[in-house]
Order: C-alpha cells, then sequence, then structure tokens
C-alpha cells in the first residue's frame, strides 16, 4: 500500500511489514533504513523512483532526510504487480557523497548517464569540462539537475590564514609524566578542544592510555582501558575521519591469526565500539606477528599497509575488503623490473596507495635509494626519484609532502598522487620533522620557537615563518578545530587565526542512468 508520512526533527518510523520498498516522492535524497526485529536489513540513499530489486523481509521502516512529506510504497507484494500505479524513474541510479574543501572531482564521465542531481549543505560552484568551462553556483540546500555526461568538478572556497599572530593556547602541562614521548605515540584532539585522548603506540597496554574531557585540565584512564578485546593488541594508530565525525583506533594483534581489529568511536575516544577484523591468514593467506601499521583515509576507503608485507583497503560503509595483496605476490617483482640494481627485492620503508584508480607510491633506501610511482595497483612501476623520501600523506593523498633525509634535507612535494616531485630549495634546507597538510598546498613544519608555513603563489613555492615562544623543533598535527598542535615530550596547541570555513560541504549526487 502508499503509505503518507512528514518527516519531523530529521526522520519517520514506521512501523510495517513488508518485502518490498518504493520511494514515490520526497523533498530529495532520503535515507532508508529496513529493519527486521531490531537489526538493520538495508541502509540505502533513496531518490523518488527508487525501488529495492529483490523482495527483502522487514517489520519497521526508518527514513531519515529533511523536514518535509514523503510518500512510500511498503507491501509484501511488488508495487509493479498493482497495475493502476505507475512511478516513473531513471532505469538505473548511482549515489554518493563527497566531501569538497577548495577543489574536487564528484562525477566521472559517463556515457549511460543521462542527468546528474545534486545537493549540498553549503555553497559551492560546479564546473568541468562537462559545462564548456562554465561556473554554476550550487547554493546550500537547493537540489539542482544537470544534464551532463562528461566529468564534474565542486569548488568551496577556502579560507584564510594568517600566522602572524600565532601563539600557544594550551601546553596541557596535567598530562601523566608516565606517558612517553608523544612523538611515537597516538593523539586525537576534538573539534571543540575539550576531548584528549593519548597513547604511546610501542606501549599499548592499560595504564599507559589517559583521555582529559576537560580541555587538558585533568587526564584519566579511558573507560576502555581494561576492555581486554583491546588490550590482546601488540601496538595501536588512531585515525579520525573529520567528514564523517568518527575516530578509529587499528589494533595489531599477537595471535596466531596476525592482522588487526578496528575499532569505531562516535565521541572523540571516550568509548569504542568493536566493528571488524583485518584477519591476515584469511585476506592474505599467511600471518604477521607483532606488525607495526600505517594507515590513511581516501574518501570512505581506508587504506593501510602493515610492516610484515601486506596491504589493502577497507570500505567504511560496508566494512568490506579489497584489494588485499602480499607484496610477494607482484609488487616485488614490478619494483625489481623497474630498478635494474635490485637483485632481491627491497624493504619498503615506504608503501603508500594514495587514489583509489591504481596510483601508489613505494620508497625504500637499501640497497639503493629510489621513490617509485604505479598507476596500476603496483603492477608495474616507474622511477620518479632517485632518492628515498620520508612520505607525510595529505588529505585523500592528492597532496604529499615528502623529505629526503639521508642528505641535505628540501622538502618535496607532490599534487598529483606522487606521480611527480617538486623539489624546493629557494628557501634553503630543513630539520628532519615531519611537514603535515593544513589546506591544500599549505604545509607546516615545526622548528624551535617557530612555525613555518610553506604554500604556492603563482609557479613559487612561498615560506612563511612566525616566531612562537614554547614550541620545540618536533613533530605536528593539523586539528580540525583549526589549530595546529606540537607533539614530543609535550603537547602544545597553537592558535592561527583563520577567515572562513574550515569544515567542508557535503555534496550528495545522484547519477540518473538511461
Amino acid at each position: 500500500m502508499i503509505i503518507s508520512q512528514d518527516i519531523k526533527g530529521g526522520f519517520v518510523r514506521v512501523k510495517r511489514q513488508g518485502h518490498y520498498f518504493n520511494l514515490i516522492s520526497a523533498s530529495g535524497i532520503v535515507r532508508v533504513i529496513l529493519q527486521l526485529n531490531g537489526s538493520d536489513v538495508l541502509r540505502s540513499d533513496f531518490w523518488v523512483g527508487m525501488s529495492i530489486n529483490d523482495p527483502i523481509e522487514y517489520d519497521t521502516i526508518i527514513i531519515q532526510g529533511d523536514d518535509a512529506p514523503v510518500e512510500f510504497w511498503a507491501s509484501k507484494v511488488a508495487m509493479s504487480n498493482q497495475g493502476n500505479i505507475n512511478v516513473v524513474g531513471a532505469s538505473a541510479i548511482k549515489t554518493s557523497n563527497k566531501a569538497v574543501l577548495s577543489k574536487a572531482l564528484i562525477v566521472d564521465p559517463s556515457l549511460t548517464r543521462s542527468a546528474v542531481r545534486l545537493r549540498s549543505n553549503k555553497e559551492v560552484y560546479l564546473g568541468g569540462a562537462a559545462m564548456n568551462g562554465d561556473g554554476w553556483r550550487l547554493a546550500a540546500g537547493v537540489t539542482e539537475e544537470i544534464p551532463l555526461r562528461g566529468s564534474l568538478y565542486a569548488y568551496k572556497q577556502l579560507p584564510e590564514l594568517d600566522i602572524s599572530s600565532a601563539a600557544i593556547v594550551n601546553n596541557y602541562a596535567n598530562l601523566p609524566a608516565e606517558q612517553s614521548s608523544t612523538s611515537k605515540g597516538e593523539v586525537h584532539v576534538s573539534d571543540d578542544n575539550q576531548t584528549i585522548l593519548v597513547f604511546n603506540s610501542s606501549i599499548f597496554n592499560d595504564g599507559h592510555r589517559f583521555i582529559s574531557t576537560d580541555g587538558g585540565v585533568t587526564f584519566n584512564a579511558p573507560s576502555w582501558d581494561l576492555d581486554i578485546e583491546i588490550n590482546i593488541g601488540a601496538s595501536a594508530k588512531l585515525l579520525y575521519h573529520s567528514a564523517r565525525n568518527e575516530l578509529y583506533m587499528l589494533v595489531m594483534q599477537e595471535d596466531s591469526r596476525g592482522g588487526f581489529r578496528v575499532f569505531k568511536s562516535l565521541d572523540d575516544g571516550q568509548t569504542f565500539n568493536y566493528i571488524t577484523t583485518a584477519n591476515a591468514s584469511t585476506l592474505v593467506g599467511t600471518s604477521y606477528l607483532n606488525a607495526q601499521i600505517k594507515a590513511h583515509f581516501i574518501g570512505d576507503t581506508l587504506c593501510f599497509h602493515v610492516s610484515n608485507g601486506w596491504f589493502g583497503l577497507m570500505d567504511l560503509d560496508t566494512l568490506q575488503f579489497s584489494n588485499c595483496q602480499r607484496e610477494s605476490n607482484y609488487v616485488d617483482q614490478a619494483v625489481m623490473d623497474a630498478v635494474p640494481e635490485l637483485s632481491s627485492p627491497a624493504t619498503y620503508n615506504t608503501l603508500i596507495q594514495t587514489s583509489l584508480s591504481g596510483d601508489m607510491v613505494v620508497s625504500f633506501s637499501s640497497p639503493v635509494k629510489r621513490t617509485l610511482h604505479s598507476s596500476d595497483y603496483g603492477r608495474t612501476f616507474r622511477i620518479v626519484l632517485n632518492d628515498f623520501l620520508v612520505i607525510n600523506e595529505g588529505k585523500d593523498c592528492h597532496y604529499l609532502c615528502g623529505q629526503n633525509i639521508y642528505s641535505t634535507i628540501y622538502p618535496h612535494i607532490s599534487t598529483d598522487y606522487g606521480a611527480t616531485w617538486e623539489k624546493i630549495t629557494e628557501h634553503g634546507s630543513v630539520k628532519n620533522r615531519a611537514f603535515f597538510q593544513y589546506l591544500d598546498d599549505k604545509w607546516f613544519q615545526f622548528s624551535s620557537s617557530a612555525i613555518n608555513l610553506w604554500y604556492k603563489v603563482g609557479d613559487q613555492w612561498q615560506k612563511e615563518t612566525q616566531s612562537v615562544s614554547g614550541v620545540e623543533s618536533k613533530d605536528g598535527i593539523a586539528l580540525a578545530s583549526g589549530d595546529i598542535l606540537q607533539l614530543g615530550d609535550s603537547l602544545n596547541r597553537v592558535k592561527v587565526a583563520v577567515s572562513g570555513d574550515l569544515s567542508p560541504a557535503q555534496v550528495q549526487i545522484m547519477e540518473l542512468l538511461s
């Protein structure tokens, strides 16, 4: 039967048994959740005309979206069997969400697409070859339909940054002394700077993890400190996905299965819930013990590399793993094919998947120093630098910053996923401290009693240095709040002036396929 309801407060819940669902009318893209006995059996974005292809048993319907009327078919029989009902929609529909800060490709070319429907929570500008070079303003909350088959880009204006008045606003002086140097540890600070989670990744057991929920006034053991599911780990890594407002903790396993467990927090680390396990023996057919992990996000995908020889991807929504490979499967041979000096596989100081379309960067320091790039998921490589780089990833790995630490050190910047590198020498050499991305081509590095900012104007790289009493020459990270955090034996949060909105626009995309 056809059911009419009103979305109020962002959702509507209807108790209704059925096997089929069709969305007949809504104000735009809505999230439809079908449940059976309290558990989700379907969770997906829907547009008018969409339906589920195969019957799914459910007893509860939840629809999330803007407050507005919504109309849908919910029944144990398909709506197509009802001869007096006709709803016209696209033959097929593809939905996605993109976080846009500065320029981002949001739609690839497709000859089977008839139109694209878009809605954003913030003002963005649209453009690309598909629009004949013309710009198109998409106001916040407005749904637009654009008939195009070509690629489409979105741009959100970047805020302006001023470091002339930068100063330490919190040194977290009450952090327990037994917390070893945070240069070797993991740190997360909430968007409002009130919750701070700190632990040393090499001493990952209860009694060595600390959390503050009052901005650093007091630190205590987190509520999960004695959780046996977490304490089986040998080490751990924290990763914050700002667009999703989710904190992930990857805990390396010490048992015979190898791999790592994945935990997720929605409250900045005050609590964690187990979500899945990357089992090395299942995913790549072998086990690795006491390994370290490096990981980053590309969109809604977790990209990871385990130090003892395997790597892969995990979808944050479906929790499905893909492209999991041992380096020995084909990467080792591809690297040796590209570097004639190698008679046996190199040890990769760096292996980073930099895009979901095949880009990968490998860098090693022995027996020769080389940095290589692949555009086919590591099946073939080419040399891009006759040097080894320690590489810091920017957001989504579009931007990368590397340092050649075994000679006079200069920053090297890539703006194309590691395919090419630009060596910046005009401002002199730098210390062996991490560069960290702030926005697009803006990179910070801490030095003794100063912060350094690199950014590009036209074809030239500029460097600004601002004295900040109290900061140390240590590694650092950029915080979602807009501040920057100096790591080391102490933490120093530095305030920089930002004019504009630092958070990305969330663009909902529906492709109507013919």
